[in-house]
């Protein structure tokens, strides 16, 4: 009897190991398929050669929308969202429209550039996206074939000053600079992540936004400058990596600002002038890791902007630097 009890088991492992092994080749083979085929369409593809683009988009409403920037209640709707490369966006001179420079690897990716008018459905609205239309393994195969370095996209999109702009941004995965100074901009919804991003106002902008949302993802991020934007709430998200928030620039006179700075995991910086006084219920804490806590400064008066700060990091360090 425990003879044949032990003959039981062995059938079973014996079983158990055949279909471990048979899964672990059935893997093995649907990789090697894969690798096959990604490199069979890399070669088909060929090099992830840039192609060149110029182009304008909202240049015969955008006399429109400035009569409109008044009061900014049918702001023009611009949406860019751009992965893989290093990309540029910035202000531009008025009456251009939204123009886009650069170049960009066609055969691997797909630029879109749409705008609506105002007057149809969902206008004014100008939609600006490059995203891969090869998996990432074709594009890996492709970048190394030949000795290439890989594919190499580079765009410039410029945003005119004189037009009202609700602004969202989806920059990933590569390098960017955005410089929005001098804008009309009601709102920005940001989404920078995977790489190294830099968002800054270098002069103030044309009015005074109700909110601005930043979110970061993994890589170091830099936002700077934003009393120039003086928004009235301001809303910053790291997930992982480096972020720094400059609080610096030209705040309106007696601003009021609500400045939440929430963390996942990482390092996270908020830089405060001491021409900023900051609300005595501020708040800042932190599960595991280390919260600065919002220093007094020196007292720069009754008329200064005012911030109220709200930091909280779940794993990692905040600190907070007067300047």
């Amino acid at each position: 009897m425990a003879q044949q009890t032990a003959w039981g088991w062995k059938r079973i492992v014996l079983v158990g190991a055949g279909i471990a092994a048979a899964i672990v080749l059935l893997l093995v083979a649907t990789a090697v398929a894969g690798l096959v085929w990604a490199t069979s369409a890399a070669e088909r593809l060929g090099e992830p050669a840039p192609e060149p683009v110029a182009s304008t988009l909202a240049t015969r409403d955008a006399g429109a929308h400035a009569a409109a920037a008044a009061n900014l209640e049918q702001p023009l709707r611009v949406e860019i969202e751009l992965e893989e490369g290093e990309f540029e966006v910035r202000s531009g001179p008025p009456g251009t429209g939204v123009q886009v420079v650069g170049a960009y690897a066609k055969a691997y990716y797909e630029l879109t550039e749409r705008h609506t008018p105002a007057g149809e459905p969902g206008g004014p609205a100008t939609v600006i996206r490059l995203r891969p239309t090869q998996s990432f393994v074709v594009r890996l195969l492709g970048s190394t074939l030949g000795g290439h370095d890989g594919a190499h996209n580079a765009l410039t999109v410029t945003i005119p000053r004189d037009v009202p702009i609700a602004l969202s941004l989806r920059l990933r995965t590569g390098e960017t600079r955005t410089d929005l100074g001098g804008l009309i901009l009601t709102d920005l919804d940001a989404e920078l992540s995977m790489g190294e991003h830099r968002l800054d106002f270098s002069e103030p902008l044309a009015g005074r936004p109700h909110r601005i949302r930043v979110a970061g993802g993994m890589g170091e991020i830099r936002l700077e400058r934003f009393g120039n934007a003086g928004p009235r709430e301001l809303d910053v998200e790291g997930r992982m990596g480096s972020l720094t928030v400059d609080l610096g620039g030209d705040w309106p006179l007696g601003a009021v600002a609500d400045v939440s700075l929430d963390g996942a995991m990482g390092e996270f910086r908020l830089d405060v002038p001491n021409t900023v006084r900051i609300a005595p219920d501020s708040n800042a804490s932190n599960v595991l890791g280390a919260t600065s806590q919002p220093p007094a400064g020196s007292d720069p008066g009754p008329e200064a902007p005012l911030v109220r700060l709200h930091l909280t990091n779940a794993m990692g360090e905040t600190r907070v630097r007067r300047y």
